[in-house]
């Protein structure tokens, strides 16, 4: 028997002769030779060299061996050791004092099957771990010697334990790719040398790689004769290269663009990333778009598909009922499924947001199906499956897309709905692959709960793929580290060379950490950083026997201040530095299609440069004006429409409105463009407005206080407001929580306490400067809620008849005072009154002042105006206007003389045309049917409207700078 090391180029493994020689061998000596490989891809291009020989990996070598011995055992995979360690943490939740969770029975699990990939017993756990002790000898009882059923670690235990018990036929193994091997790999080697079974194992030798040195040595301890010798082949890389991309879309797009624009075949370049868990889906979607072909095939995960979404929120919604909000991710997917043409899927959507249901039959029934599906908390693993296989079938989404099949005629239409069926086919079959596999195993009364089913669908659902797109043969080829050596060709992108993404740092897997592998008796290839270093090292010096030219590249970022670094191991080598960037991008010759040709020539738009006459396209063209109109940010109304909107009369609200934002008054007041549906996460402030406004009203005239002095007012009429404002509030908050049903009950209970109090606070307010204030004691109110009427001559001498309304007017033998309640913050300053901003308060006072003089034939004093905030209703100073006779510590009203705005001709002509305001109304007025510029005053960052006037920083301050 021999047990030889032999030493062979990586990018000779699986090489035809060899396997010639060992099927000349086997048909000889009448010996199988079983022949082990790295990876699946070794494996299939053994096959496809040499079919006459048995190609395997470690793992699959150990199940032929078992199935030689004892064929009756049951394989499990880790998901299900994990159900498995649910199931006794759950049984056992008090010894170990921990919360039934996936996470920590997930942990537990991952801990025992790296204790048995280290090839240790539970004698050898470590101190730090010995809690777990009983937990792992329940599971080694119950289910290896119990019910004989094997996870994937104790596969490869169990074979060397029945390899040493049971006497098998002579086989030949030849292992052939590996640089290194772990402690399961050694033990099961170490085993067939025991037993007497010939072995060959067969160690890169292109260079001194450190890491084979390290394996050299370990099997001669084991007793392998060392017939390796170094090869010392010379490196063929010539030039290397160094890419900084600024974003991971760049470093794609300019890879395919060197692979594009060079002279070389397709088929002599390659693309290897050096995370071997980045998905590839990004790079062939861009490569599709450029017709670049990939000898890889395109596939699809089943958890990328809409099928797959559709469960994910059936299980997300459980718990309470749902609003439709809460459900409309549930509906859209349902109307993505249902493949409906664009215009009924946007009627559909806006139907259920206003009614809370479909207008098409079918939707509707699906959609109640998925709503009203409940998973239970806890069942058996074959209960679970079983009602999965139910809520699909009552889905009925075969029929449906087997019928839209037959009738649609467009072709990517179709190919999506093929999917999607395909995706639904490939779960069900797995669904009863399952349950034949459960009753097989006797796991039928497997229990677990909804959130590790949940996992175990997820987990499926990641490694079922669906092929989409064949692969072709002279296209460009994806490689792993393992599998570089098939690459024939002379130029090499390694992407993704960050700093932390390769070299990785290495982990092991449960609760075990580095600094217990120090103290396990772990014989041979103990899993540390320091051997993790060294493969991946070997990986990277592999790299410079392969290709001519290699490409390394690397996200660096935007950040110039903060940038990405690349991977440290590349420190040293002599590389041609490149940028990959848009600007680079966009100074290249050639373009890669149309779709680019158009992204660039609209870049150079936008920077302003003159390109050539005819160049742009007719449809950029016209971006291109719409852009320059949008740049002056003007919005005129033509001429002949001016009439047709003009109109002899508006509100003061309007005209404030107008100044604000004269675009969203456009959009709002004339084009009457609703606000996009959305689902509500507070209380209307227009509704808190209303609500507050008629609970005062009818305080006020439930308790008849309109008309009467306030001296006059007894203490009992005052005692009863805070009862009746407590039975008021209660009666109008209840049409509060039926108009918001949408809004969590705990919200709506904290916002009620909020303005409870503030009301409260409001009535204090209220007695301390009115109905308790002795300085005023013949004022009273003269009119709540007033409406107000008159006609504005204009400089044509037009009348613009103007409508408002006054919350409240105070009067006394001589003069008056109006007040405007505001539910936020409330403040007025002279620069916002002439802005047209803050109009209300002047102009209210105005007509007052002329119609209480002519109803009462005398002249009646404007005394003064005044915001009361219900936030800080006793504050005075900054939310009002006054004549300077009321300010100070002797005013009646109790204004601070803090106060700026002080005007001794309140509510007089002289007022208004000091302050410009006929001019300003007028211009106002006609802006509201002749232009409508985006030069906001006063703009929102929560404007409904934004996304659409695409208003800048720059247009805020021109249209302050205009006004202000």
């Amino acid at each position: 028997m021999t047990y030889i090391v032999y030493g062979t180029s990586f990018r000779e493994v699986a090489k035809q002769e060899r396997l010639d020689e060992l099927v000349a061998f086997q048909e000889k000596e009448e010996t199988k030779v079983y022949y082990v490989l790295p990876s699946r891809i070794w494996l299939s291009k053994g096959a496809e060299r040499q079919k006459n020989l048995h190609y395997l990996n470690f793992d699959e070598l150990a199940q032929l061996f078992i199935q030689k011995i004892e064929p009756n055992i049951i394989s499990i995979t880790e998901h299900e050791r994990t159900l498995f360690f649910q199931q006794f943490v759950e049984r056992n939740q008090y010894e170990f004092e921990i919360v039934e969770t996936l996470g920590q029975s997930k942990g537990f699990a991952d801990t025992y099957g790296q204790l048995k990939r280290l090839g240790l017993t539970l004698d050898d756990i470590p101190e730090s771990l010995i809690q777990l002790t009983s937990l792992f000898e329940e599971y080694e009882k119950q289910i290896l010697k119990d019910n004989k059923m094997y996870d994937p670690e104790n596969h490869i235990l169990f074979a060397i334990e029945l390899l040493k018990k049971y006497p098998i036929d002579p086989v030949k193994i030849v292992v052939d790719g590996f640089y290194s091997f772990n402690p399961l790999q050694y033990l099961l080697i170490k085993t067939f040398k025991e037993i007497g079974m010939s072995i060959e194992v067969n160690l890169p030798n292109d260079r001194n790689f450190s890491i084979v040195e390290q394996t050299r040595i370990e099997l001669g301890q084991i007793g392998f004769a060392d017939h390796y010798h170094l090869a010392e082949a010379n490196e063929v890389t010539q030039k290397k290269s160094l890419a900084a991309a600024s974003t991971k879309e760049e470093e794609l797009k300019a890879i395919l663009y060197e692979i594009a624009e060079s002279n070389l075949p397709f088929s002599e370049q390659a693309i290897l990333f050096a995370n071997e868990r980045e998905e590839i889906t990004p790079l062939l979607n861009q490569a599709q778009r450029y017709q670049i072909p990939f000898q890889t095939a395109k596939q699809k995960k089943l958890s990328e598909t809409g099928i797959y979404h559709l469960l994910q929120l059936s299980f997300e919604k459980q718990g309470g009922p749902l609003s439709k909000w809460d459900s409309l991710a549930l509906f859209e997917q349902v109307l993505s499924l249902s493949f409906l043409e664009a215009n009924k899927y946007i009627k559909e959507k806006k139907t259920f947001l206003s009614e809370g249901q479909a207008i098409n039959e079918q939707v509707q029934a699906i959609f109640q199906t998925t709503r009203n599906w409940t998973w239970p908390k806890k069942a058996s693993f074959m209960d679970y499956l079983n009602i999965l296989k139910q809520f699909l079938e009552e889905l009925n989404w075969q029929d449906i897309w087997a019928l839209k099949l037959r009738e649609e005629e467009d072709l990517v239409l179709l190919k999506n709905i093929s999917t999607e069926k395909r995706a639904l086919e490939k779960l069900e079959e797995k669904i009863n692959e399952q349950l034949v596999t459960l009753t097989d195993r006797g796991l039928g009364s497997l229990f677990m709960n909804q959130e590790l089913f949940y996992e175990w669908l997820k987990e499926s659902s990641e490694a079922i793929e669906l092929f989409i797109e064949r692969g072709h043969k002279d296209g460009v080829a994806l490689h792993t580290w393992r599998d570089i050596g098939l690459f024939k060709g002379k130029k090499l992108f390694v992407v993704g060379m960050n700093e932390g993404i390769f070299p990785r740092s290495h982990t092991l897997s449960g609760y075990l950490n580095e600094r217990d592998l120090s103290t396990l008796p772990i014989v041979n290839g103990a899993p540390s950083q320091l051997l993790s270093r060294k493969s991946q090292e070997a990986f990277f010096q592999q790299l410079f026997y392969v290709a001519k030219e290699i490409v390394f590249s690397y996200v660096r970022g935007l950040d110039a201040a903060h940038p990405h670094l690349p991977s440290p191991i590349l420190e040293g080598l002599e590389m041609e530095k490149k940028d990959w960037t848009f600007a680079k991008r966009s100074q290249l010759k050639n373009v890669l299609g149309e779709a680019e040709q158009e992204e660039f020539l609209s870049y150079f738009v936008g920077k302003g440069y003159e390109l050539q006459k005819n160049v742009l396209p007719a449809h950029l063209k016209a971006y291109q004006k719409r852009f320059q109109r949008l740049e002056l940010f003007e919005e005129s109304i033509e001429k002949k429409h001016q009439q047709k909107r003009k109109k002899g009369e508006t509100t003061v609200t309007a005209l404030e409105a107008y100044a604000r934002c004269p675009f969203k008054y456009a959009m709002e007041r004339e084009l009457q463009i609703q606000e996009p549906v959305l689902r509500s996460e507070q209380v209307s402030p227009l509704d808190i407005g209303d609500f507050v406004h008629d609970v005062i009203e009818s305080i006020y005239k439930e308790l008849q206080l309109i008309g009467v002095p306030f001296s006059s007012i007894t203490d009992d009429v005052k005692m009863k407001v805070p009862s009746l404002l407590e039975q008021k509030f209660e009666d109008g908050w209840e049409e509060i929580v039926e108009r918001n049903a949408e809004i969590s009950a705990l919200d709506l209970k904290l916002l009620k306490k909020l303005w409870k109090r503030r009301l409260k606070k409001w009535w204090l307010a209220e007695r301390k400067h009115f109905w308790d204030n002795d300085r005023i004691p013949s004022m009273k109110i003269e009119a709540l809620e007033a409406p107000i009427h008159f006609d504005f001559t204009l400089s044509t001498g037009e009348n613009l008849h103007l409508r408002g309304k006054i919350d409240r007017v105070d009067t006394d033998q001589k003069g008056f005072t109006i007040y405007d309640y505001k539910t936020g913050q409330a403040s007025i300053k002279r620069e916002e009154i002439q802005a047209g901003l803050k109009l209300q308060l002047p102009l209210y006072a105005y007509v007052m002042q002329k119609q209480l003089s002519e109803q009462l034939n005398q002249e009646m004093t404007g005394y003064g105006a005044s915001y009361i905030s219900l936030r800080d209703p006793k504050k005075r100073a900054g939310n009002g206007v006054w004549r300077p006779d009321f300010i100070g510590k002797d005013s009646p009203f109790l204004v601070s003389s803090r106060t700026r705005n002080q005007e001794s001709m309140w509510a007089t002509d002289d007022y208004m045309n000091e302050n410009e305001l006929p001019e300003k109304i007028e211009q106002l007025w006609k802006g509201t049917f002749t232009e409508y510029p985006v030069k906001p005053l006063d703009c929102s960052d929560f404007c409904p409207y934004k996304p659409v006037c695409r208003v800048t920083e720059e247009q805020k301050e021109r249209g302050i700078s205009d006004e202000i």
